[in-house]
């Protein structure tokens, strides 16, 4: 599982198009939304993300893990 690093502030998300939703962030692929859970940190999306919008999903992810905001966390 992703999560965002606890010495990076949510706030950061907004650079790469996340906008806040409640007390969480949100990116939109496709017909999904790519979630960030506040309090936990953790990445998800709402709805498996469809083949043709992957690449997409893909380069959000990368995006952020080349930022150095993204740590890998067993479940």
């Amino acid at each position: 599982m992703l999560k965002i690093k606890d010495n990076i502030p949510l706030s950061e998300l907004e650079k790469f198009g996340f906008a806040k939703w409640g007390d969480n962030y949100k990116k939109s692929v496709g017909r999904a939304e790519i979630i960030i859970w506040c309090e936990l940190r953790i990445i998800e999306t709402d709805v498996e993300i469809a083949d043709y919008f992957i690449d997409d999903y893909n380069d959000i992810l990368y995006d952020l893990i080349k930022a150095d905001m993204v740590e890998k966390v067993e479940n």
